[in-house]
């Protein structure tokens, strides 16, 4: 059988968007899952990577149009910028080695932990904030898609 490392951090928004292929993937072709998560500024720090928050406003810009992108071709209700975000994740990391250890899949609770986190319908809703660009007069929403602000969505 085969099996894949799969390293990743709840921190992501790119792991919310490829966490339900990457699960049926999986177990489309029998694979087996070996979860390892990371600390993402501990890996962006040694990688001499800044944390979005100290990247230049365009690649910032540029990633919240590449979600919008992502997040209509999977057909997620995404929230861009959840106001508590980043967050320590060491605890829900070690819930999924806990789970892990005793021969539990944590598919299904990263599943909840990442639509708590990044979908407007769940618990995302409560904790969303404005995109950064919003603030210097871009125009755009985070729940606007990327054709532009005039099919935003309004509450």
């Amino acid at each position: 059988m085969a099996e894949v490392d799969y390293y990743f951090t709840l921190l992501s928004p790119w792991a919310y968007i490829g966490h339900d292929a990457f699960h049926e993937a999986m177990e489309r072709t029998g694979t087996t899952v070996n979860y390892r998560p990371i600390n993402l500024p501990q890996a962006f720090e040694a990688s001499n990577t800044p944390m979005l928050g100290n990247r230049h406003k365009t690649r910032q810009d540029y990633r919240t149009l590449e979600l919008q992108r992502w997040g209509v071709k999977r057909g997620l209700n995404f929230n861009y910028w959840p106001a508590h975000w980043p967050f320590a994740a060491a605890n829900a990391d070690k819930m999924i080695i806990s789970l892990v250890q005793n021969g539990e899949s944590p598919a299904a609770f990263m599943r909840e932990v990442f639509t708590g986190i990044w979908d407007l319908g769940a618990g995302g809703k409560l904790w969303r904030r404005e995109c950064p660009c919003l603030r210097s007069g871009c125009g755009r929403s985070q729940r606007s898609s990327f054709a532009g602000a005039s099919q935003a969505r309004r509450d």
